[in-house]
């Protein structure tokens, strides 16, 4: 690909300035725009049981020993305005 920013231009991902500062990227406000063609048939509710088992392992990991300083900001930040 010649250029770039045309895949992925400036400010579409969330991004983490050098004093940990978190800014949400442009990329949210595509999401909420876009609705997927047969979604309105998915029950996320439905998860399999190895499904969960796989994230909560995922979870546990990220909140473990794959756990970094920076993620506890974030994290908390997103946890208050829901």
């Amino acid at each position: 690909m010649e250029n770039d920013t045309q895949y992925l231009p400036p400010g579409f991902l969330d991004s983490i300035d050098g004093q940990g500062d978190s800014s949400p990227g442009q990329w949210k406000l595509y999401t909420e725009q876009v609705e997927l063609e047969g979604s309105e048939t998915i029950n996320a509710c439905h998860s399999t049981a190895l499904a969960n088992e796989q994230r909560q392992m995922i979870a546990e990991f990220f909140t473990g020993p794959g756990a970094v300083d920076f993620q506890w900001p974030i994290i908390d930040a997103s946890n208050s305005s829901a």
